[in-house]
């Protein structure tokens, strides 16, 4: 699909895998290198040319979101419905919220993460109600009193007061360090509306005055959430705000464009998420005896190979069916998906392959290769998807 923009637009608007065209006078060059030479994950640019008719030519890849490019924003909508794309990111993050009803409004990008900026900001207005997460610190001080247990010294005279190591609760941990790195990022969001952004401070300067250590990197943040962190009766209502708060710090990315301040770009990966979300669904869904597994790794020929499958099927604790997602449009599975798979169902002595894809396959495959079934499973995106995985359960597991 292609698009034609004749006019100077402040933003630049597409959707994913398609192609837009640009006269050579509303794109700068400056702008077209950066987002060559710092995006070219994201889009594919082709300069001005006799092939492109002297136009610049912008390809959207798997990705979905808006890119912040000094005063330029390219916003990529998805090829799904902002509703299932919801559903989604819901079932992948594990977020669980229900709230359908109010998604009437979000008809882009842009305002489906300024709807759940401002679900973010409501759930932290309730931890506010209820007081913040505490959890227990050693420390180690001089007081004008014993607590705790006296480390004696020989200063213990001269400053009138004992060296004392006690356990005391605060507020100044992990739980409450994730909430203000994510406001904190939200603030920077040059696209975020302008009541959210208020809300959005206000929250955030109240947690700042409680919780000192706000300088956590977003990398530790995140390497530490998605190592299934522990959650107990005290922290338990923060799993949910957490989930969220992951989906932003994952999907965000810091930008400094003209000035000295830097704001951030939105993008979600739809190969990736597509993959998580069959997966979760999966996961919740299946029959008792059967066991999903998420990215098996496989070490080939001395540790020299290392094969990541995306999904493995377990029956009885023994390794059934091999699953990997395809995010394409595709009229008949591609040599190379087959190829792959068979591959992965060798080293995981699967007799069963599959290869799921989001479209309807005109040409599906269904073949027995060796000892190894092969098939091609539609786990379509433009109905319900609740629907849509019934079929696609149905197809895995009922034949």
């Amino acid at each position: 699909m292609q698009k034609n923009y004749a006019d100077l637009t402040t933003d630049i608007v597409m959707r994913e895998y398609e192609t837009v065209f640009l006269a050579k006078n509303l794109l700068a060059p400056h702008l077209a290198e950066t987002i060559w030479s710092k995006y070219s994950s994201y889009l594919n640019v082709d300069f001005p040319s006799i092939k492109n008719e002297e136009r610049w030519k912008i390809t959207a890849r798997g990705w979905v979101g808006y890119l912040a490019v000094s005063d330029r924003s390219i916003i990529i909508e998805p090829k799904v419905d902002i509703e299932q794309f919801f559903e989604m990111v819901e079932c992948a993050f594990d977020i669980r919220l229900r709230v359908f009803d109010h998604l009437v409004e979000c008809n882009s990008v842009k305002a489906f993460y300024n709807f759940l900026a401002q679900m973010l900001i409501v759930k932290i207005r309730k931890i506010k109600h209820l007081g913040l997460a505490r959890s227990i610190k050693e420390k180690e001080e001089w007081l004008p009193h014993v607590r705790g247990k006296i480390l004696l010294n020989e200063d213990w005279k001269k400053k009138h007061c004992s060296r004392v190591r006690f356990y005391d609760s605060t507020v100044d941990n992990f739980d409450n360090q994730v909430l203000i790195a994510t406001l904190r990022v939200i603030l920077c969001n040059a696209n975020c509306f302008a009541q959210v952004q208020q809300q959005a401070r206000e929250m955030y300067y109240w947690l700042c005055k409680h919780v000192k250590n706000v300088s956590i990197a977003t990398e530790k943040i995140l390497s530490h959430l998605q190592l299934d962190y522990h959650y107990n009766r005290l922290n338990a209502h923060y799993e949910p705000i957490h989930a969220l708060c992951r989906f932003f710090l994952s999907h965000t990315a810091p930008y400094k464009g003209k000035g000295t301040s830097s704001i951030t770009s939105f993008l979600v990966n739809m190969p990736y998420l597509y993959e998580k979300f069959v997966a979760n669904w999966l996961r919740r869904n299946l029959q008792c005896g059967l066991r999903l597994a998420t990215k098996e790794k496989i070490l080939l020929g001395e540790q020299c190979f290392l094969f990541v499958i995306d999904m493995v099927l377990y029956k009885k604790n023994m390794p059934f069916c091999v699953i990997d997602t395809k995010y394409k449009n595709v009229k008949k599975p591609p040599h190379s998906d087959i190829f792959q798979l068979i591959s992965y169902a060798k080293l995981c002595k699967c007799s069963q392959a599959v290869l799921v894809y989001p479209c309807i396959l005109e040409n599906p495959i269904d073949q027995q290769i060796g000892n190894i079934r092969i098939r091609s499973i539609s786990f379509v995106l433009d109905k319900k998807l609740d629907i849509s995985g019934k079929s696609f359960l149905q197809a895995l597991v009922g034949s």
